[in-house]
């Protein structure tokens, strides 16, 4: 059960470490690192505003997988079926309502601007 610990609190790690510059602002508007549709390309004030949430929402991806795998990790009994299962339900549901959230964020940019 180690090792999936390793493996899932190394992802979340990951997330989170990848999500920081595009969450500080760090990241130029440019077409191969964050969001890079529409309406983020339509200047640099969208770019960073809509990159700067998607960041923050998948730093909270990353954050909730990894307090999940650590809780998870200390309870007594839990087989390691159950220990794989849960953490990979938490993150693919953290990450589908973090990518919808961000969609939906697109979505208003893209209705606004018409």
């Amino acid at each position: 059960m180690f090792s999936l610990f390793v493996m899932f609190f190394t992802g979340s790690l990951l997330l989170m470490l990848t999500s920081l510059p595009t969450m500080l602002c760090l990241v130029r508007p440019n077409s191969w690192y964050g969001i890079c549709l529409g309406a983020a390309l339509t200047s640099p004030g969208h770019w960073y505003e809509i990159n700067m949430c998607a960041g923050w929402r998948m730093f909270k991806v990353g954050m909730g997988t990894m307090i999940t795998t650590v809780g998870l990790y200390f309870v007594p009994g839990l087989s390691v079926g159950a220990y794989y299962f849960s953490c990979a339900v938490m993150m693919v549901s953290l990450l589908i309502i973090g990518l919808y959230r961000t969609a939906r964020h697109l979505q208003y940019y893209n209705y606004n601007e018409k």
